[in-house]
């Protein structure tokens, strides 16, 4: 439910996930920092589900501007990609995403470094 997924609708299609045997993909709906998108993550336990935080930036050639791209939406749209051409096996790691510009927020990690990523 890219831009609907709110915490209630995420609560919802994790239990709609565990009873399918499936997998969501949600956003950490309004989640303007990566400490606010951990603390988001404490809402949910279910292990179907996978929190996407930030949202990609694509641009919108209605608008002729950049706009927000749902990255809940393109996860699985990749996941569906990957299971077609790959198999189900492969990780959505280190694929690239087509049609995307840049992402919403300023993320930092450094893989030399033992501090959690809330803490750069």
């Amino acid at each position: 439910m890219p831009g609907h997924d709110t915490q209630a609708v995420a609560t919802e299609l994790l239990g709609v996930a565990q009873s399918l045997r499936g997998f969501a993909y949600l956003a950490a709906n309004g989640c303007k920092t990566v400490e606010e998108a951990i603390a988001y993550r404490e809402n949910f336990s279910q292990r179907e589900g996978m929190l996407i935080w930030p949202d990609f930036i694509n641009f919108d050639t209605v608008l002729k501007a950049d706009a927000t791209a749902y990255a809940s939406a393109r996860a699985l749209g990749l996941r569906a990609k990957i299971d077609e051409q790959i198999g189900w096996h492969k990780t959505l790691s280190n694929v690239g995403v087509n049609g995307v510009t840049g992402i919403s927020a300023d993320v930092f990690w450094d893989l030399r470094t033992r501090q959690p990523m809330r803490d750069c």
